[in-house]
């Protein structure tokens, strides 16, 4: 369930690939104006899970003077069982049957700035409310379906062959805060070793080249601060030494949201790893579970936590 007066606002690094690797690069504003271009049409957005969800962006503005632009995605699943509201001293149910074509229908603002994070740069900053089916595993895909479509291009490669070419998008944490500083706060939960192995056998099939072997190590309740931390060095010790080129760092924050972390065995201190940042949203007036329009309001304090 979502908070009436409260979001949680998750920091990503969005690098702007071109495929293939040797093609010209392309840059998040022409991204983001033919993206533009699409949804006023009414036409960004693309029916999932054989046709009984959909993902949309409902808004999307750019305002180039301030180098941003803000997205509207919607999320509906006819799936999800319909809601039901009980009065809180009776007990008396009441609910909201869908309708034939409806899904359950969620929001979630973005913010995409324009400008890469450093001058010259393929990686930009956005900021995405935490809402339940919207997140990157639905967005990338959904997004780079469109960009592929949109802005193929041909170019002339080093061996003078034309070849198309097309920009994709890929997301990752923002890294700002430190897995020590999350682990005094928060609490230990798992730690999974991860090993890449090529399967040799299938050297000639292109789309099975190797597989992926993981061992989930479980810590004892109440596993926090340093102790915590001395736990993932010497598993992230013991994974090295076995092999393993990662782990995966779960942890449960103080706030009650679980997280994880890719930590490569190859770090001295796993403490000092980079985490992903996400920060609280409060406001003095109820949010949608599904917004209509873009809340300029809402939009403004998440502008305030970069």
């Amino acid at each position: 369930m979502l908070e009436l007066n409260q979001r949680w606002i998750h920091f990503y690094g969005v690098t702007v690939n071109s495929a293939p690797a040797d093609a010209p690069a392309f840059n998040m504003e022409e991204c983001v104006t033919e993206l533009r271009k699409i949804q006023r049409k009414g036409q960004l957005f693309k029916l999932i899970n054989k046709g009984t969800a959909c993902i949309r962006v409902s808004k999307l503005l750019i305002n180039l003077k301030s180098r941003r632009a803000t997205f509207l995605f919607q999320y509906s699943d006819s799936k999800i069982s319909d809601p039901a509201f009980s009065d809180l001293e009776s007990g008396i149910l009441r609910s909201e049957p869908k309708l034939q074509g409806e899904g359950v229908a969620v929001s979630a603002h973005a913010i995409f700035y324009l400008d890469p994070i450093k001058p010259g740069g393929l990686e930009y900053m956005l900021l995405l409310e935490d809402s339940p089916g919207i997140g990157k595993t639905k967005l990338t895909p959904f997004l780079n379906g469109f960009l592929k479509k949109i802005l193929s291009r041909q170019f002339t490669n080093l061996d003078d062959n034309q070849l198309d070419c097309y920009p994709f998008f890929n997301f990752d944490h923002f890294a700002s805060q430190s897995l020590t500083k999350d682990l005094e706060d928060g609490e230990l939960k798992f730690i999974e070793l991860i090993k890449n192995r090529a399967i040799h056998e299938l050297d000639e099939e292109p789309y099975l080249d190797k597989s992926t072997q993981i061992i989930k190590v479980k810590a004892v309740p109440k596993t926090t601060g340093q102790k915590a931390v001395d736990l993932i060095n010497k598993v992230k010790s013991l994974a090295k030494e076995k092999g393993y080129s990662d782990i995966r760092v779960v942890l449960k924050k103080a706030e009650g949201k679980q997280r994880s972390v890719k930590v490569s065995t190859f770090r001295e201190d796993a403490g000092e790893a980079l985490f992903g940042r996400m920060e609280v949203v409060s406001t003095d007036h109820d949010l949608h579970q599904c917004a209509p329009d873009i809340d300029l309001a809402f939009i403004k304090k998440m502008r305030a936590l970069k």
